[in-house]
């Protein structure tokens, strides 16, 4: 019995599955290998990629376009260009024509310091470009349309430099910047077609070089000159040499803008369809009349503070058929629900920021 089990056991160990059976332990089983990871990012189309890029910032862009082939074609692409915006920033004047170069339709450049000694910000991604000299270029930029220089701080030699090189330049703003009289000059000299001027709270402008401004650039349609140091002569050039305006704010002329300079205004600017006098303490009843009988188009107005205007005269603006908004804060508190009857169907005291900015399409 024993010499035939033998046979019969020998026959079971020399079976493939049988030798299978007793290598693999029936108790281990091997971990499963970690999915690989794919990069599907050069599967997507290029402009899918730009839209991915268009939520990048300027700095960001600069660093993409050193990754590669590819994203450096994405990343000077001008449609991301077209609008750049830069806060704050200290620059040197090479890096800020660096940033022209790119050929923007729109440059915001808010609260910046562009200097001349070829320092700038250690933590800019193009330091490469701090100690190089101002080469000015022998071509335009000539895409740019519309500058924001608010806040900025810059010489007034290199701002008339730049005026002679942006030539289809039609939008400005210079709101609380470094740019006084000869920069004025130098904008209206080059730049007589200008369609928007905002110099809000600018200290370096004078009534001479506002004057020379206006009677060049006659095709305004933009004008935001609140709280600005004016005199009844650059209240009468505005009148005399703007009759396309259509948005001004004069906000701040405290006693400067009269009863007599809103008739001039009106009489002559008679397209105006955003008006603000707020804080021209000396206005009365007459103001409104005027405002009443010639601006027709009239769709916004701010009368904040102007507290020699009575109530009968604000209630006479109802007659106004194109009026949509009025803001009249720190006036007729005791009255209040009684105006917001009157103006049932208008948005009274919505918003404390000006209307009239050089960023308005028109």
């Amino acid at each position: 019995a024993a010499a035939a089990a033998a046979p019969a056991a020998a026959s079971r160990c020399c079976s493939p599955d049988a030798a299978e059976a007793e290598a693999i332990p029936a108790a281990t089983t091997a971990p499963d290998p970690e999915p690989e990871r794919k990069n599907n990012f050069p599967r997507l189309s290029e402009e899918i990629v730009l839209h991915i890029f268009s939520f990048l910032s300027p700095e960001d862009w600069g660093r993409c376009a050193q990754v590669c082939h590819h994203w450096h074609r994405v990343a000077c692409d001008p449609f991301l260009w077209r609008k750049i915006y830069v806060v704050e920033h200290t620059m040197a004047a090479a890096l800020f024509l660096h940033i022209l170069s790119r050929n923007p339709r729109v440059l915001q450049a808010l609260g910046c310091i562009v200097n001349m000694t070829g320092q700038a910000d250690e933590d800019s991604a193009t330091t490469s470009l701090q100690h190089h000299p101002i080469a000015w270029p022998s071509c335009n930029y000539s895409q740019l349309h519309t500058l924001d220089l608010s806040s900025s701080v810059f010489s007034e030699d290199f701002f008339c430099r730049l005026m002679q090189h942006v030539p289809n330049l039609r939008n400005i703003d210079l709101s609380s910047c470094s740019v006084g009289d000869a920069g004025l000059r130098a904008l209206a000299t080059t730049h007589p077609k200008l369609k928007q001027l905002g110099l809000r709270m600018n200290e370096h402008v004078t009534d001479e070089g506002l004057c020379f401004v206006l009677a060049q650039c006659r095709q305004l349609v933009l004008a935001n000159f609140a709280w600005l140091s004016l005199g009844k002569k650059a209240l009468r050039a505005l009148a005399e040499f703007c009759p396309d305006l259509e948005l001004l704010d004069v906000s701040g002329s405290r006693d400067s803008l009269d009863d007599d300079g809103v008739q001039r205004i009106c009489a002559n600017c008679r397209k105006i369809k955003v008006l603000d006098v707020s804080d021209c303490y000396v206005l009365t009843d007459v103001s409104v009349n005027h405002i009443v009988t010639h601006l027709s188009n009239l769709t916004s107005i701010g009368l904040s503070r102007c507290h020699n205007i009575t109530v009968a005269a604000m209630r006479s603006m109802a007659s106004i058929q194109t009026l949509k908004s009025v803001n009249i804060f720190g006036c007729y508190q005791n009255v209040y629900p009684q105006i917001k009857e009157v103006f049932s169907h208008l948005k009274i005291n919505e918003s404390v920021l000006s209307q009239v900015n050089c960023s308005t399409e028109i």
